[in-house]
């Protein structure tokens, strides 16, 4: 009996272990945005659904980007940094394999604020990126 009890508490363990380094879909949402505002192209794109239009939408940036003056490119990475956002709300499916991430642009000599939200799947056991509005 004591065996069995000693095993029930390291099965209790290791779930508890497996499911906390797992990340939720508010710290990828987290770390995407913060990609985003800081023109982390490599870093955005590896966090996006493969295939999804946001990912063109987001490659076809990038390369625009690439083919102006570096001074036009650190102006927008300069101006973009100086955003800040709040992550407010995450609606999750029934199924845990859906997400919507709610979060709010604060503009930083402006008195305005922008709603928008993320879209994100799971896809192998990876929170990704699919719609961002």
């Amino acid at each position: 009996m004591k065996r069995f009890f000693s095993f029930i508490a390291i099965f209790f363990i290791i779930a508890s272990c497996n499911s906390a380094t797992e990340p939720q879909p508010e710290q990828v949402a987290q770390k995407f945005l913060t990609a985003f505002f800081n023109v982390d192209y490599d870093q955005i794109l590896s966090m996006c659904l493969p295939g999804s239009q946001l990912k063109s939408d987001i490659e076809r940036n990038a390369e625009t980007i690439g083919g102006v003056s570096q001074a036009a490119q650190e102006l927008y990475r300069s101006d973009l940094s100086s955003y800040h956002f709040t992550i407010d709300s995450v609606n999750l499916n029934s199924r845990k394999d859906s997400a919507v991430v709610f979060y709010t642009i604060i503009f930083p000599d402006i008195v305005t604020q922008k709603p928008g939200n993320l879209t994100m799947v799971k896809e192998n056991q990876e929170w990704k990126i699919a719609k961002l509005l």
